[in-house]
């Protein structure tokens, strides 16, 4: 009795002191509502709600779905209602604004898979899903993004009518430490079952292809089915020239077999055969 007593005290002391508003609160949590505007953990607010804790929606026994959406427009507005989220400004000139998380489920002790980002169409269809790999079936990397159902996925820079368009850049991290490697860039195909053939890594213009790797290691320029390791077709394949024979020191081991050099000032073409025997060239008759 005496503890419902205090919020009963603590509720009246409070309307006195927030004029035109109530606040209700017990052992310094606090719920205000003045002027229309609700917040909780906080004893005002310039927004109709504003929370200074976390916030829990559900319930305790899982397995559905909640959905945060901003309320039916009308049918006499141009435009549905924007939902964003958004970090936390700063106050301080040196601090950082406050990030935005979207965290899926971890999966049980036993069993099961993590849950996973899924970001559908407008009629809640399943489009592109962030699955998280780790400690289930899959292996690295840490996270996939591909489309919930067989299809394409693109990722495309924005264009612009009154400049040139976008770049798209695909980076690896940079390294912080001293003597650390910078992060790879890895573009793989996708592996074949039942006799099926190896995805390959195709390169394009705005309309055609023009140079791919085979997943057998192939590379093709001009042909989309090189048969060789290096297979050009269309066009000519130039190598590098010198006025002159190229240096001994880039032909003084076996792992430069095959290097090729154009002697511009004595019309040869030289290849390194190896350690032993270094450059040979052939002189070129015309």
């Amino acid at each position: 009795m005496n503890k419902f007593m205090n919020k009963k005290i603590l509720i009246v002391f409070a309307i006195g002191i927030v004029i035109g508003g109530i606040v209700f609160g017990y052992n310094a949590v606090y719920a205000v509502i003045n002027n229309g505007n609700v917040a909780i953990g906080t004893t005002g607010s310039s927004a109709k709600l504003q929370v200074n804790s976390d916030i829990y929606l559900g319930d305790t026994v899982g397995g559905g779905t909640m959905t945060i959406k901003p309320i039916f427009a009308g049918t006499g507005y141009p435009a549905g209602t924007n939902l964003s989220l958004k970090g936390g400004d700063t106050g301080r000139s040196d601090a950082n604004g406050g990030s935005v998380f979207l965290q899926p489920g971890a999966k049980g002790v036993n069993g099961g898979f993590n849950g996973s980002i899924v970001m559908a169409d407008s009629s809640g269809n399943p489009k592109i899903i962030f699955e998280t790999m780790a400690n289930n079936m899959y292996s690295s990397p840490a996270t996939s993004i591909h489309p919930y159902y067989a299809g394409d996925i693109t990722l495309q820079s924005k264009g612009r009518t009154d400049a040139n368009s976008g770049n798209l850049y695909l980076i690896g991290d940079n390294a912080t430490g001293a003597g650390f490697s910078g992060g790879n860039v890895y573009i793989r195909g996708g592996a074949a079952t039942g006799g099926g053939t190896l995805g390959s890594i195709v390169f394009q213009n705005s309309t055609n292809e023009l140079a791919r790797i085979t997943g057998s290691g192939n590379v093709g320029v001009g042909t989309a089915s090189p048969v060789s390791k290096l297979q050009v077709k269309g066009g000519y394949l130039q190598v590098d020239q010198n006025n002159g024979a190229p240096s001994a020191s880039d032909c003084n081991s076996d792992t430069q077999k095959g290097r090729m050099m154009f002697d511009s000032l004595n019309n040869r073409l030289y290849v390194c055969t190896g350690a032993v025997n270094g450059w040979g060239y052939s002189d070129l008759i015309y």
